[in-house]
């Protein structure tokens, strides 16, 4: 809502625009759920750091009961999200495709439905990957416990398309999280408020072929670290994802922009940057 208006050209996008710097700016307060977004606030809309909060993406409370510990040495990948040019399920098949000759057991699920699905269907069968790729749709929660049970990584080659379209920060990684599995996430978006870099993830240019394929083959090879990726994966839901967390930190900040008052502690660090794990915080 906020990056395609900023982008984009013609009139409608200009009048957007002047309208987004009215109003964003008369806010009392503004909670975003990544860094990316709240940069955006501050550099293109001139809206006042002081009034904004990053409150990341929460696990879904009807899914935190669902937490299962992975097979690390798996070289099932997973990826979960709507079927759509930005989420990169094309460049992730691509990804998988080149790396299977290194990786002889290695596959790949998508979990997912949109209007790329076709595409990505006569992807898969064009190039004979039917029997280690698949696309997953309409799976109960008990059919994506199960599938992400399976796997050893979870990928997401998102990116920013041209028009400005991109992601802010997908609910997926906390899930993915939740599962015990280390990340993969793009740049242009909100991925590092989810992945610390080298920590419980990497966050890579998934339009360079290089890099995704190298990040992919370091982790599914590194059992060492994949194990560390996925301990400090829990470490960071616990303190940033959850329900509790993320509902505790929306109190204080509704409570800090009713009565003016600066960010404290670790909101005020969060909201430069995503702290790491071994955050004095923590």
């Amino acid at each position: 809502e906020i990056t395609v208006p900023l982008v984009g050209k013609g009139f409608k996008n200009l009048l957007k625009r002047r309208l987004l710097k009215i109003f964003y700016r008369r806010a009392t307060g503004i909670v975003t759920v990544c860094h990316f977004c709240r940069e955006i606030l501050i550099k293109n809309l001139k809206v006042n750091p002081q009034n904004i909060d990053v409150i990341p993406s929460c696990l879904s409370e009807g899914k935190a009961d669902m937490i299962s510990y992975p097979d690390l040495s798996s070289k099932k990948v997973i990826s979960v999200g709507r079927l759509i040019k930005r989420k990169g399920f094309d460049l992730l098949i691509e990804a998988v495709g080149r790396l299977k000759p290194a990786i002889p057991d290695l596959s790949l699920t998508i979990v997912g439905d949109g209007v790329e699905k076709e595409k990505l269907i006569k992807k898969i069968k064009n190039h004979d990957m039917d029997t280690y790729v698949e696309i997953v749709s309409n799976a109960t929660d008990e059919e994506l416990r199960s599938l992400y049970a399976k796997a050893g990584l979870f990928v997401l080659a998102n990116h920013q398309l041209d028009n400005g379209d991109t992601e802010g920060c997908p609910s997926v990684f906390s899930e993915a999280m939740a599962y015990g599995l280390p990340l993969i996430g793009g740049t242009g978006a909100g991925v590092d408020t989810a992945i610390i870099h080298n920590e419980n993830g990497l966050i890579i240019d998934t339009l360079d072929k290089n890099e995704l394929d190298e990040a992919i083959l370091a982790i599914l090879t590194d059992i060492n670290m994949a194990k560390k990726m996925s301990y400090t994966g829990s470490l960071k839901l616990k303190r940033d994802h959850t329900p509790e967390s993320v509902g505790l930190s929306f109190r204080k900040s509704i409570d800090r922009f009713f009565f003016k008052r600066p960010a404290e502690g670790f909101q005020k660090e969060f909201n430069v940057k995503c702290p790491s794990i071994n955050s004095k915080y923590i």
